[in-house]
């Protein structure tokens, strides 16, 4: 997982970040939060409004993380809510379309952090869902050249994206299968002189290549498309 980052706004007094916090039962508790972050080096100005559960935190990135609040708060004894889902992505064929998800997932406000891994297909969302949800990671995921795997309501996502990937293997799997039986004769068809068919049956050269054509051209244009 890359290090945690958050939504920020520069302003004149350092970054902005504002932090949803769990936890809080009264005013003394944002109060205590308050001093805590607001004693951290490296941040200007910290306030907890303890109506809307958040903090807003303006500081210097180049001596605080938002890995430091989130360790301060929780070190009160207190929590930031923070989501986590898995997403299935079609479409990726390289480690260069994992950092095209991954920064596209990344850049959305409310997204903490991403990671997608290529191998599994499947893109790693921490967020804020008050301010981002699925139909923002979708939304990204297309606009980034890529697909999100679709659900029915009530659908479980995983074993969704299992049957379209065992449906992917099957039709890939045909695919090869075809162009191995019509590559059989196409290489028969080159060969035709030098393994001596010509004397069992005659073909002209023109026949010959006519027919590889009409071997060669699904293999080109069907299983080949893809590529």
């Amino acid at each position: 997982m890359q290090k945690l980052k958050m939504p920020e706004v520069v302003s004149q007094t350092g970054i902005r970040i504002d932090l949803p916090i769990t936890g809080m039962s009264c005013a003394s508790c944002a109060a205590h939060i308050q001093e805590s972050l607001s004693a951290l080096a490296g941040v200007n100005s910290a306030s907890v409004n303890f109506a809307a559960e958040k903090a807003t935190v303006y500081y210097d990135k180049a001596v605080v993380s938002v890995d430091d609040f989130i360790k301060t708060i929780k070190e009160q004894g207190y929590g930031v809510s923070i989501s986590r889902t898995m997403l299935p992505v079609k479409g990726m064929s390289c480690a260069s379309c994992v950092a095209n998800v991954q920064g596209a997932l990344s850049a959305l406000p409310g997204v903490v952090a991403a990671s997608v891994n290529f191998a599994t297909e499947k893109a790693t969302v921490d967020y804020f869902p008050s301010q981002v949800g699925i139909r923002d990671f979708r939304n990204a995921i297309k606009d980034a050249g890529y697909e999100l795997v679709e659900t029915e309501k009530g659908e479980d996502i995983v074993e969704k994206e299992q049957r379209e990937r065992e449906s992917a293997y099957r039709s890939l799997k045909g695919k090869v299968i075809t162009g191995a039986v019509l590559s059989v004769p196409i290489f028969i068809l080159m060969q035709w002189n030098s393994l001596g068919l010509s004397r069992l049956i005659e073909l002209s050269q023109q026949i010959i290549f006519f027919l590889q054509l009409i071997l060669a051209t699904p293999v080109q244009f069907w299983i080949g498309r893809q590529f």
